[in-house]
């Protein structure tokens, strides 16, 4: 007994513990776009906490019709082949990933229509300027290339190695290159940045918590008892049903003589449930046992700029400004639970009670034509 006492005490300081905490975390999220012309070419996103890096990725978006491209022209069309490329980078990788795609254009010479067709596409990572190698798993085992996909047909697989692949690894720090570049394309560039400002202030739901370790596994277990009970009756249904079946009572009673839970029913119940106590607002900075009040706040520059040319301090007001409110909720959260663990019982119960079923239905069959003989 003083054991038991003991457990609760300390779960009780535990909670007490939780409840008096509240926190505040400051998530920042920069986007940039880097247009040329109206043509999307570059896109990169990081976001903070706290003013530290907790993440960031970038996408560059490549034409390589300067690099590579094959025309053909007969009296209907012109057909011109190149390469794009689509560049992804993250900071939780050490390489680029680079989706490489044969592009097809047909120009109708009598319209002047012009359609596309991708022909394939091809994944490379980059890493320091060089190719990593990828397996690929065949029947003779391992081995490892240099670009992941189905190979072109030729002359686009021997461009791919020697003009495109070439291009992404040769120097990119090369001056005459990157100032050639600048000049050419420096007037028709246009960068466009959001930013966005998400200020979580967390409280912990005591309620919640408490019903998290003591409540939630009478109600798992509960929901699992009564699923078990419910398909041990459609068991001892069926067993009904075929000795109605063989005996005749079914058709002069309009008996049914098959019943079977429904999985569907009780997964799409589920799914509701879920849905109905799910985190509304900004589920991605929610903190686990926690009531949370967010603050929104959308700023069309540089919020890190803060002092202007003659030394003055600016302040950069938001243009946008959103505050909600995210509530966990004890009765929401026992009904999802109980309905998920229905779904998960009606499933295992499905895969139980079909084959006992069906021996229950042939017994009662086989009792239903044996009772028949005896008369």
């Amino acid at each position: 007994m003083r054991t038991r006492n003991y457990t609760y005490t300390l779960i009780f300081v535990f909670l007490a513990s939780l409840c008096s905490c509240m926190s505040t975390r400051v998530y920042e999220k920069t986007s940039k776009e880097l247009y040329e012309g109206n043509v999307l070419i570059e896109k990169s996103e990081v976001l903070t906490l706290d003013g530290k890096e907790k993440n960031s990725s970038s996408e560059k978006f490549y034409d390589f019709s300067d690099v590579y491209s094959k025309a053909e022209e007969d009296d209907k069309s012109i057909r011109y082949h190149t390469f794009t490329g689509l560049s992804q980078k993250s900071s939780k990788k050490d390489y680029d990933s680079i989706d490489i795609s044969l592009m097809e254009y047909v120009v109708d010479k009598s319209t002047g229509e012009i359609l596309s067709y991708n022909q394939g596409t091809r994944n490379v990572r980059i890493k320091d300027g060089k190719i990593v190698k990828q397996n690929v798993g065949t029947s003779s085992g391992i081995i490892y290339v240099e670009a992941l996909g189905e190979e072109f047909s030729e002359p686009y697989e021997s461009a791919l190695k020697e003009e495109i692949l070439t291009y992404l690894t040769k120097d990119k720090n090369d001056a005459d290159e990157v100032s050639e570049e600048s000049e050419s394309s420096a007037g028709n560039l246009k960068s466009v940045t959001n930013i966005e400002r998400v200020t979580v202030e967390s409280s912990p739901n005591g309620k919640f918590i408490a019903y998290s370790i003591i409540g939630k596994p009478f109600v798992i277990a509960g929901s699992s008892a009564w699923n078990l009970v419910k398909c041990a009756g459609y068991a001892l249904i069926n067993f009904a049903g075929g000795y109605n079946m063989s005996s005749g009572k079914s058709s002069s009673n309009n008996m049914k003589i098959w019943y079977m839970p429904s999985y569907k029913a009780a997964k799409a119940k589920a799914a509701e449930a879920k849905a109905n106590n799910g985190i509304k607002y900004y589920p991605e900075y929610h903190l686990p046992f926690t009531n949370n009040h967010i603050k929104v706040e959308k700023f069309d520059r540089d919020i890190h700029v803060v002092v202007t040319s003659d030394g003055q301090a600016e302040t950069i007001t938001p243009i946008e400004t959103f505050e909600y409110d995210n509530t966990i909720s004890v009765e929401r959260s026992a009904k999802a639970d109980a309905a998920s663990t229905a779904a998960t019982a009606d499933l295992i119960g499905t895969a139980v009670t079909i084959p006992v079923s069906v021996g229950t239905w042939i017994g009662g069959f086989a009792i239903g034509i044996y009772g028949q003989f005896q008369k």
